[in-house]
C-alpha cells in the first residue's frame, strides 16, 4: 500500500468508529493511509458522516469507491467472513497495512486487511493471516499462527508454539498457555473464547469455553446446575479422591 492510500472501513458502528479514529490517529498522522468513508448496511445512503466521512451504502461504495481498498471493523468472525465473501465477489481489493519486512517485528508475516492496534508486541516466527484484528495491550508469543477472519479483543496473551485457527474470538484478557513444538495447543475453526479465559489445552473446532482453566459452556453449565442440587441439600456432596 502505498502512502497516502484512501481506505473504505465497513461497519460504521461504536466498533466501526473506534477503528476509524485509530486510522486517523496513527496512519493518517504518519502519512500511510486515511479513511474515504464508511460502508453500513443500516445507516448508509441517508446523508450521515461519521468522523467527517461520508456513511454510504454497498451500492454506493461500489458506483463510487470501488477503487479504494477495503477493511472490515466487524468483531464478529462470522459477519467478517461473510462480508469478506461479499466484496471478493464485487471485485473489492484489501488494505495491506503491514508491508514485509515489518520493521517493527521482524520474523512476523501479516496478512492484507489484518489491523494490529498497538501497544501490541508480536514474537519472531509468528504469521498472522487475512482480515485479523489485533486490539491493544495484547502480547503475541514465538511460533504462532492465526488464521483468517479472527479477532483478538483487548490484554490477550498468545503464548509461544499456539495454533488459532480460522474464525476465532478470543475475548478481553484471554491467556493460551505454551504449546510445544510437537504438540502446539490449537484454538479450532470458528471457536469462542470467553473473557478472561486461560486456555491450558485444545479447542475443539467450533467450541465455545471460558473460565480458568477454560471449560465448555455446557460442561460450566452442569457444573453450576450440580453446585446448586448440592448447596439445596438436594443431592449428597460429590466424592472426590484426595489430592
Amino acid at each position: 500500500m502505498g502512502l497516502d492510500t484512501e481506505i473504505v472501513v465497513y461497519g460504521a458502528s461504536g466498533h466501526g468508529g473506534s477503528v476509524g479514529q485509530w486510522f486517523t490517529d496513527n496512519f493518517a498522522a504518519q502519512g500511510r493511509c486515511r479513511v474515504a468513508a464508511f460502508i453500513d448496511d443500516e445507516t448508509g445512503g441517508q446523508g450521515r458522516s461519521l468522523q467527517g466521512k461520508p456513511i454510504i451504502t454497498f451500492e454506493q461504495w461500489r458506483e463510487q469507491y470501488h477503487d479504494r481498498p477495503c477493511f472490515i471493523s466487524i468483531g464478529s468472525p462470522t459477519v467478517k467472513r461473510r462480508l469478506v465473501q461479499r466484496l471478493m465477489a464485487a471485485g473489492a481489493a484489501f488494505a495491506r497495512l503491514y508491508e514485509a519486512p515489518f520493521p517493527h517485528f521482524p520474523g512476523v508475516a501479516v496478512g492484507a486487511g489484518t489491523l494490529i492496534q498497538a501497544p501490541v508486541y508480536i514474537c519472531p516466527a509468528t504469521t498472522i493471516g487475512d482480515h485479523v484484528q489485533i486490539m491493544p495491550m495484547t502480547f503475541i508469543g514465538h511460533d504462532v499462527v492465526i488464521g483468517d477472519c479472527t479477532t483478538i479483543c483487548p490484554s490477550c496473551n498468545v503464548s509461544g508454539h499456539v495454533v488459532v485457527e480460522d474464525d476465532v474470538f478470543l475475548g478481553a484478557g484471554t491467556t493460551i498457555i505454551n504449546g510445544s513444538p510437537e504438540r502446539p495447543i490449537v484454538v479450532g475453526k470458528g471457536a469462542i473464547v470467553g473473557a478472561g479465559s486461560v486456555v491450558t489445552k485444545t479447542v475443539p473446532a467450533g467450541g465455545k469455553v471460558a473460565g480458568n482453566p477454560a471449560r465448555s459452556l455446557r460442561e460450566l453449565a452442569q457444573r453450576r446446575r450440580s453446585e446448586r442440587l448440592v448447596s439445596a441439600g438436594v443431592v449428597a456432596t460429590p466424592w472426590r479422591r484426595n489430592a
